[in-house]
């Protein structure tokens, strides 16, 4: 299995993708009916809204309905693993970043390829460009390919709760719908079974629907600018350590954290995924 992994690395890193797309008024106010609706907010900042532009076409998908355009492949062409989960990301903005009705181009490679035990962890690099050729955006993110069912973390083992030390600047009470989870997919062309079939999650070992990586880094931005919306964010960096579930009560905090803010979503207060913002202020 590693020489088949090293020997897909070796060959995908030399790819890149292109994928043009207009940032339409229509797909944010879509997007901002569903994002207003789980958080309220009188912001209108765009960070986070790119998530649903410039995305993959969906063409070879896998047994679990996520496009296996960059997942660990054999030789021969099939996938070396049946399963995979959104882990972490980095989205750092140049200027505002990309705006309404911009024409945006989006190159997408392949940074790293990284074997941990028995999964594989694929860090991609998009870098989004405005029509004069000026980058305006550039995001990483980094998926975990595995064939092993989900399993949570022992809490005695690795405690994920909330530290206190920090200020406490702001919380709100939410909870994501079947409906809520189904609609970011469709928008953002993300047809991964575990963002919409119960049963099949079932079948992973999953105890519900789960919100996908984007909507809960969307939510979380649109959460922040909600409380500070004259803040312009220079980054956003998040790791998602637990799946969020449809139909449980989450509560999001937003702490000061030296010069930078903290962003954490938690579920009695164990903390499921989170980031830091850095500012330009």
């Amino acid at each position: 299995m590693k020489q088949q992994i090293a020997a897909w690395a070796k060959k995908i890193k030399n790819s890149s993708w292109v994928w043009d797309d207009v940032h339409s008024i229509g797909q944010h106010n879509h997007l901002s009916t569903l994002l207003q609706g789980l958080i309220p907010s009188q912001s209108k900042n765009l960070y986070g809204t790119h998530f649903i532009f410039n995305n993959q076409s969906n063409s070879n998908l896998g047994s679990d309905g996520y496009d296996n355009y960059q997942a660990p492949m054999s030789e021969s062409g099939n996938p070396l693993f049946q399963r995979r989960m959104w882990v972490n990301g980095h989205l750092e903005y140049f200027g505002k970043g990309p705006q309404i009705n911009d024409l945006i181009r989006c190159i997408e490679k392949v940074k790293a390829v990284r074997t941990v035990g028995t999964s594989v962890f694929v860090t991609i690099d998009r870098d989004f460009a405005a029509s004069n050729g000026s980058t305006v955006l550039r995001e990483l993110r980094t998926l975990v390919y595995t064939n092993e069912l989900y399993q949570r973390r022992q809490i005695d083992k690795d405690p994920q709760v909330v530290p206190s030390e920090e200020e406490l600047v702001a919380e709100k009470q939410f909870l994501f719908s079947l409906n809520d989870v189904r609609r970011f997919s469709s928008l953002s062309y993300n047809l991964h079974k575990i963002h919409s079939d119960v049963l099949y999650c079932h079948q992973e070992n999953l105890a519900n629907v789960i919100a996908s990586g984007p909507l809960l880094a969307s939510l979380m931005l649109h959460y922040f600018s909600s409380i500070f919306p004259d803040v312009r964010i220079r980054s956003f960096k998040y790791r998602n350590s637990e799946p969020c579930y449809i139909d449980e009560s989450l509560v999001m905090h937003v702490r000061k954290k030296g010069a930078n803010y903290e962003i954490d979503i938690v579920k009695d207060d164990r903390k499921l995924c989170g980031g830091i913002v850095v500012s330009n202020d």
